[in-house]
């Protein structure tokens, strides 16, 4: 079996960093501004779309599962 793509392990290291709700996401953006290089925002802001469009493909790859199987998930 293959490890952890680069990719994957940075996915988990957001979701790590972001599960913590007591993180003001509003002054995490406020400290990036002044920190991080433009790119790096862009490149941000690319990964957020892409998580976006992912979901929803996955919601009608869901949808069209259950109509498949008369309303029943497979999941």
């Amino acid at each position: 079996m293959f490890g952890k793509t680069n990719e994957e392990k940075a996915a988990l290291k957001i979701i790590s960093l972001l599960s913590d709700f007591m993180l003001d996401t509003k002054m995490l953006g406020f400290y990036l501004a002044r920190v991080a290089p433009q790119a790096i925002i862009t490149r941000m802001h690319e990964v957020a779309e892409s998580a976006y469009q992912e979901c929803d493909r996955i919601e009608q790859v869901k949808q069209l599962r259950e109509d498949k199987n008369n309303g029943h998930t497979l999941f």
